[in-house]
């Protein structure tokens, strides 16, 4: 289990025997990413660094749900403000993630929508339960997926996968995202995914950390600068496009469809 070293209200953090921490995201139902979930993602995300952290896994408190990517309430009809600091958030969380100094393992034992898919793709290695979808589904709710998510995905399976994942909205399998190597590998648990996560992890501790901090920021490193040069120009262009009235209209029908999904629910 490990030692709890962190708790807040939507994260939690536990340290093992070999300083290995998991990180439990526990926002239900869906573990929506709204900016106070970003701020405590970041937090948890420098304590690690700050700690030299030998390495991180990433998991959901849920079997079904790994994360359905932002919380609508951040995106529908947005104001400028409050959604400068979400974007902003999600944007330094991302690099922050994706440039991490650690290694980090995705056991990705739920659903991965859009960002949540994003979150697994910034990993280093992503374990996925069978039965189980990951993807950039956006497009399905009248949405676009930003540039970075785009590259993150690019870099991981190649041009043609991603540009078809992307433009159709799709949500890959399991053994779809293992063929396109879009996931690593498939536990039937995910307690198996944490051991699997942890042989992984283990395979670093031959090795300097500062080497493999060079070598993984000479590969993700110009991708992460890219984003800092254009960070401003990405969130305006974010909040332009979510101002557009048959986007708002689309987003106020997905919303009220999952609060209405997520209220019968409760009944039930």
């Amino acid at each position: 289990m490990g030692t709890l070293v962190r708790t807040s209200k939507f994260l939690s953090a536990a340290r093992d025997i070999n300083g290995i921490v998991t990180i439990t995201m526990r926002r239900p139902p869906l573990n929506r990413m709204n900016l106070e979930f970003m701020s405590e993602f970041s937090n948890v995300l420098r304590d690690l660094e700050r700690d030299n952290c030998p390495g991180a896994i990433l998991t959901s408190y849920s079997n079904k749900v790994f994360s359905a990517g932002f919380d609508i309430g951040e995106l529908c009809n947005p104001e400028p403000e409050r959604f400068n600091d979400f974007y902003t958030e999600v944007q330094n969380n991302w690099t922050q993630l994706y440039g991490s100094t650690f290694p980090t393992v995705a056991v990705i034992n739920g659903h991965a929508m859009a960002a949540g898919c994003l979150l697994a793709l910034s990993c280093d290695y992503r374990v996925m339960i069978k039965n189980r979808t990951i993807g950039y589904n956006e497009m399905q709710m009248g949405l676009a997926t930003p540039t970075w998510f785009t590259a993150t995905m690019l870099n991981t399976v190649g041009h043609r996968h991603t540009e078809l994942g992307v433009t159709l909205g799709k949500m890959f399998t399991t053994d779809e995202a293992l063929n396109i190597n879009l996931i690593d590998c498939v536990a039937d648990s995910k307690e198996e995914g944490i051991q699997k996560a942890l042989s992984f992890l283990e395979k670093f501790t031959h090795f300097l950390p500062k080497s493999y901090t060079f070598a993984k920021h000479s590969l993700r490193g110009p991708f992460i600068k890219q984003l800092k040069e254009n960070q401003n120009e990405e969130t305006q262009l974010a909040f332009r496009f979510l101002k557009d009235p048959e986007v708002i209209k689309k987003l106020e029908i997905v919303k009220d469809k999952e609060q209405t999904q997520f209220l019968t629910s409760k009944v039930a």
